[in-house]
């Protein structure tokens, strides 16, 4: 879990300029506090991996010495919570990142209306990381409405982005794609291509889900466009890693193992832990497809163990959905049945109907296999319902053709 080499060149750079803001106010006494520690950071960007327990107490440590000497300026308090805040989020320590945030937003009542937004649009970024939508959607309100009172349509169109993200996730298809036009429309207007990258990302990811696959394609393909125009190498890594699995829903396997390779490539060059769990996992599933087992199980359990270090629910879910087809392809019943359980339950708690409905499927494909068909029956009928309130007609498609094969003499 450590920072990439990108992220730790970005931590210098932002701390490096918030020290000569310090300086520019006369604080010599924290720059000489402060300075040793930037060296030592600036070192470790250099070394292939930190450990992230020595990194997480020196930016305390640098934190501590500013906050003593920054007294009531409150922009560069700020500023520097954004930054820890940040650091702290990439690394996967959350509950150290919701601290930092809090803690500035509590105990700063003037701090700049732009900055008191950022922060709670960062504090809305981790709460939908961790599947709390209800806390999220808070969160990215409050944000939107000063980002609105400052006229700031950037951040505006971030907002409605992210929050058709939280609505897509909940199963609120509707709702997600009206908030990412909306993000589409300003950002054509203002000439950012990160967000409209975001919004046909998101726009590609609905159309796949209800089976779309041309539109989805198109999607991407413009969301790629835009983030190759901005030079934004996750967000590249992103749609690649995303085209390969809309390629392995089309069944089109080697587009689908190119755009994985190109994506692994990307994901690794950036660094970022989170893509590369998402990557595993996809990867898992398009080696299970190929019937390619224990690679399968081998990435499987890689992105397990990422997902549980980043307390990444739906993360977990969909590893132990994975673990649980494999289970059943090794015929080891009663793993394949605990891990489609433990998904589920999941599943459950971070609200995700499409992950259950999915889950509910391949359940029911292991009991067919059991000959257990009253179980397999009830299984794929709770499959049918969540697919059909999430009008996913291929999918509604597939359940039902599986179950009249079950009530078939």
């Amino acid at each position: 879990m450590d920072l990439s080499l990108n992220d730790l060149h970005e931590l210098v750079d932002k701390l490096k300029s918030l020290v000569a803001d310090v300086s520019r106010l006369g604080m010599k006494a924290a720059i000489e506090e402060i300075t040793p520690l930037l060296e030592t950071l600036e070192m470790n960007e250099k070394t292939p991996r930190l450990d992230r327990v020595l990194l997480k107490r020196q930016l305390e440590t640098m934190v501590t010495s500013m906050l003593a000497y920054l007294g009531e300026r409150s922009e560069l308090i700020g500023e520097l919570a954004l930054i820890i805040g940040k650091a702290y989020r990439r690394m996967g320590e959350f509950e150290a990142a919701i601290e930092w945030y809090q803690r500035i937003l509590d105990d700063q009542p003037e701090l700049p209306s732009a900055i008191r937004a950022e922060v709670l649009k960062q504090l809305g970024h981790i709460a939908s990381f961790q599947s709390r939508w209800a806390d999220a959607e808070s969160y990215y309100s409050q944000s939107l409405a000063l980002f609105e009172e400052e006229g700031r349509q950037g951040d505006i169109a971030d907002i409605y982005n992210n929050l058709a993200y939280n609505a897509c996730q909940r199963g609120n298809l509707d709702e997600a794609v009206r908030l990412h036009r909306q993000a589409l429309e300003i950002g054509e207007r203002i000439g950012d291509p990160l967000i409209c990258g975001d919004a046909h990302n998101g726009l590609a990811v609905i159309a796949s889900i209800q089976s779309d696959w041309e539109r989805s394609i198109d999607h991407f393909e413009a969301s790629l466009k835009a983030y190759e125009e901005a030079d934004y190498l996750f967000g590249m890594a992103q749609i690649y890693q995303n085209l390969a699995m809309t390629y392995v829903d089309c069944e089109e396997w080697e587009a689908a193992g190119e755009c994985y390779e190109v994506a692994t490539e990307l994901a690794e060059k950036h660094g970022d832990i989170t893509l590369l769990a998402v990557i595993y996992v996809n990867r898992a599933e398009f080696l299970l497809n190929l019937s390619n087992i224990g690679p399968a199980e081998t990435y499987a359990t890689k992105a397990l163990d990422l997902f549980r270090k980043m307390e990444d629910e739906a993360g977990i879910a969909e590893a132990y959905k994975l673990l649980g087809r494999i289970s059943r392809r090794k015929k080891r019943w009663e793993n394949s049945l605990s891990y489609f359980q433990e998904s589920l339950k999941l599943y459950r708690a971070c609200d995700n109907p499409q992950g259950m409905a999915e889950t509910y499927y391949e359940m029911g494909l292991m009991y067919i296999d059991r000959s257990k068909l009253e179980d397999a029956l009830e299984c794929l009928r709770k499959s049918e319902s969540l697919f059909a309130e999430l009008r996913a007609e291929e999918e509604l498609t597939r359940v039902r053709r599986t179950i009249e094969r079950c009530q078939a003499p």
